[in-house]
């Protein structure tokens, strides 16, 4: 399993637990596609690698054996041991598909898959509140959490280790390191205006 970036957050092969505890969240079923019972799914980051090494996936607290995968883009196709029809795979829309959590690896210090953060709330080291972590955007220099607070106000603060300074897991609450750029109180200050003639 490949990290992304510096391996702040790794490629997300687990996401937040499901109501099993030996669970865990790889993405969600979208609509289906065709008339043989294939269903898009829309992995959150995870590797096509750990769907082809387990025998059986969760969908609703339903075991389903996973007989085919293709494409390669911002879905897959998957085709389910007894879904052959459109009206089946239809009625799995929207369920989340989970794994147990053994074929997952261990993870070091300060090192998250990145669903394990969805929806976890992110302060500055001065506690300010940024707000909770809506969806990541996969950046060619690193991934970027998308952080919105209360009031609508979007943050993209980086996804690094550096940034990462402590994680409370029982709050789930991440403090970063980091000063929004663009906030009048901690950015850089405005250039002073030109002098005449200048």
């Amino acid at each position: 399993m490949n990290s992304l970036s510096d391996g702040a957050v790794l490629d997300n092969n687990g996401a937040p637990q499901d109501e099993a505890e030996d669970l865990v969240v790889l993405g969600r079923l979208g609509k289906s596609h065709g008339l043989r019972g294939e269903i898009r799914f829309y992995p959150y980051g995870c590797e096509r690698e750990i769907l082809e090494i387990v025998e059986t996936i969760t969908i609703g607290g339903r075991g389903y054996e996973l007989t085919s995968i293709r494409g390669d883009g911002k879905y897959w196709l998957l085709t389910l041991k007894g879904i052959n029809s459109r009206e089946k795979a239809a009625v799995l829309t929207g369920q989340l598909v989970c794994i147990e959590q053994g074929y997952l690896p261990a993870l070091e210090d300060m090192e998250f898959y990145e669903a394990d953060l969805l929806q976890a709330r992110v302060i500055s080291l001065q506690g300010e509140d940024f707000g909770r972590i809506e969806e990541f955007l996969i950046q060619p220099e690193h991934d970027v959490m998308v952080v919105r607070d209360s009031q609508g106000r979007e943050r993209l603060i980086p996804a690094l280790r550096h940034v990462f300074h402590s994680w409370d897991a029982e709050q789930r609450c991440l403090t970063v390191d980091w000063v929004d750029p663009f906030d009048p109180e901690d950015g850089p200050s405005e250039a002073p205006a030109p002098v005449d003639g200048e």
